[in-house]
């Protein structure tokens, strides 16, 4: 049976993977397994449906589909922008680590910094839920960083970066209101995080309640709108409205 993280390798080839899912029930039809693999840009998605139908690269109508267009929202108000000479550089002597899991940035970060035994100095910074940019001294220890051992071990995938290198999700506090007392614990609150993202963890007053009136959870978000919505939970026959609120929304 196939990985996440096989799979993580493959479509990880043309950007950032949003997301895998790897059914652990099979089609009924024709008795195979079955993934779902949630990417960065709906022009990748397109790229890798074609490979599926016509076994080549394509739009699925016999054009090419190109790595990065430039797109006109409308309604949106357009600004010109210029490259960062700062940053632009230390991207060329960086590295993109990715995991399939979300990255414990800490534990990674106390890791490289511990145990790199290569000349030069190390930096880590995170990009996001599952990438992180780490950089060296200079663009020749970056090459020779590709096949590092400590590296390979700690993160699933090492890379060169893509064009346009950014977070796709945002990390905020949300507030979970009208909870039963009897359904308030951490699986129940991974479970509604899944909604809207990635559960990162419950603050203090949540884990050891001394209040019930209101459950505090932070997640990594992926959708840019702020959570405000009322959601049902089910339990056995019966179902349950509650009430999810972003804090500051």
């Amino acid at each position: 049976m196939v990985t996440k993280r096989e799979l993580f390798k493959l479509f990880g080839r043309d950007g950032y993977v949003y997301d895998i899912f790897v059914s652990r029930k099979k089609r009924w039809s024709t008795n195979s397994s079955f993934a779902f693999v949630r990417k960065q840009e709906q022009k990748v998605v397109k790229k890798w449906v074609a490979i599926r139908k016509t076994g080549h690269e394509g739009d699925g109508n016999g054009g090419n589909v190109p790595a990065m267009e430039a797109v006109k929202l409308s309604g949106k108000k357009e600004v010109e922008v210029i490259w960062s000479v700062k940053q632009k550089e230390l991207l060329q002597r960086s590295l993109l680590g990715m995991c399939v899991e979300p990255i414990k940035f800490r534990r990674v970060m106390n890791i490289l910094l511990d145990e790199w035994k290569c000349p030069g100095t190390i930096e880590c910074r995170d990009v996001g839920t599952y990438c992180c940019l780490v950089s060296f001294t200079s663009v020749e220890m970056r090459d020779q960083a590709m096949t590092n051992e400590l590296l390979l071990s700690v993160f699933d995938e090492v890379r060169h970066h893509w064009d346009f290198l950014s977070s796709l999700s945002r990390r905020v506090w949300v507030e979970i209101m009208r909870l039963p007392v009897n359904l308030w614990c951490i699986e129940n609150f991974q479970s509604i995080s899944k909604l809207w993202g990635k559960f990162i963890l419950m603050d203090d007053r949540t884990g050891d309640p001394k209040s019930f009136s209101i459950a505090r959870v932070m997640l990594d978000c992926f959708q840019w709108e702020q959570i405000h919505e009322w959601i049902s939970l089910k339990i056995e026959d019966r179902v349950i409205d509650v009430f999810v609120k972003e804090v500051g929304a």
